[in-house]
């Protein structure tokens, strides 16, 4: 730890590396399960602004909570910016959205490659360590190339259930990979 965050540690709870994993894996189970329950739920769903918006904005928190691990954390500092910059401003799209501010393509135009960039950089540049944090890294990166491709697959039909319901599996997967894989 540096001694910034050693610091820190005395006044604040600052997560380790596997504290933070099963933190974002955790938000990443609670935004999986609202969209299954949501392409469940249909229309009744989106009757409450706030169900619409709420895992928008969860995702956003969780983009800012890698920006904060990059600035508290002299490791691997441009992968999490990075990530981070680009889960922010994925969910920021994708709450523009919902509230009907832009079009689901213009979303899709940052929200698919977003994907993409960060799953190479989780898959890619950011495995290393042991062979199984490896294996979790590359997991997380296909996961994320699969969510890509979802999330184009879906635009195509966006009432589609089967394909909405894909969509929400594949974040349960990668908040599954994130408290199982990573130490």
């Amino acid at each position: 730890m540096t001694p910034l965050l050693l610091h820190l540690g005395h006044y604040w709870s600052i997560l380790t590396p596997p504290e933070s994993h099963r933190f974002f894996g955790a938000g990443f189970l609670f935004i999986g399960v609202l969209l299954v329950v949501e392409v469940v739920a249909g229309n009744v769903w989106f009757r409450s602004r706030m169900r619409t918006l709420i895992w928008p904005l969860i995702a956003m928190a969780c983009g800012e909570g890698l920006i904060i691990v990059a600035v508290l954390d002299p490791i691997d500092r441009t992968v999490h910016f990075t990530t981070g910059l680009l889960v922010l401003a994925a969910g920021w799209l994708e709450l523009r959205y919902r509230l009907g501010q832009t079009r689901r393509v213009s979303a899709d135009l940052v929200v698919v490659p977003a994907l993409l960039a960060s799953g190479f950089e989780m898959g890619v540049v950011h495995a290393r360590g042991t062979t199984f944090t490896t294996l979790g890294h590359i997991a997380m990166g296909m996961t994320a190339a699969m969510m890509a491709g979802a999330r184009l697959y879906q635009g195509r039909r966006p009432s589609s259930f089967a394909r909405n319901l894909a969509t929400g599996f594949l974040v349960i997967g990668l908040a599954l990979i994130l408290l199982l894989l990573q130490p």
